[in-house]
């Protein structure tokens, strides 16, 4: 009979069981926006930031959750998520496609959405105007106000 070596049957035990996965957490009517302490009555505007520890904190507007990010210090180890129009899901910031534009009535005036494709962005903006932007170009606030 073979002896396996209890070190390495707990290392594989523990690789196994690996990190927590980030995700994103429902929304409910009670919850408010962690920057302008709205209520989140729109869900297919909200977002969401969860550190890699697992706090969490929601907004209302996509611009509210560009506004918190402004005075957090240690970014890498936040994860944003974003509701997408197509679905009413959630899809990660890095994979979303944004839309920007002055004829979308977002909560707090950003006017911004997310799509998950981006050939339903691209749809939108035809029939509805607007552009199509990088997440770069949101999280630096190119061609937005503050509120």
């Amino acid at each position: 009979m073979r002896k396996f070596n209890p070190v390495i049957i707990l290392t594989l035990g523990l690789l196994a069981c690996g990190g927590k996965e980030i995700k994103p957490v429902d929304l409910y009517p009670e919850d408010i926006c962690s920057y302008c302490k709205m209520a989140i009555s729109e869900k297919m505007f909200a977002g969401e930031i969860v550190r890699d520890d697992g706090e969490v904190w929601k907004f209302d507007d996509l611009g509210c959750l560009r506004a918190h990010m402004k005075s957090e210090k240690e970014k890498e180890k936040l994860h944003l998520f974003f509701r997408v129009m197509e679905k009413q899901d959630w899809v990660e910031g890095k994979d979303a496609t944004l839309v920007k534009s002055d004829m979308i009535k977002t909560p707090m005036g950003s006017g911004v959405i997310a799509f998950a494709e981006k050939k339903h962005a691209e749809d939108f903006v035809r029939q509805h105007g607007g552009k199509v932007i990088t997440l770069e170009e949101f999280m630096k606030g190119q061609g937005f106000h503050e509120h």
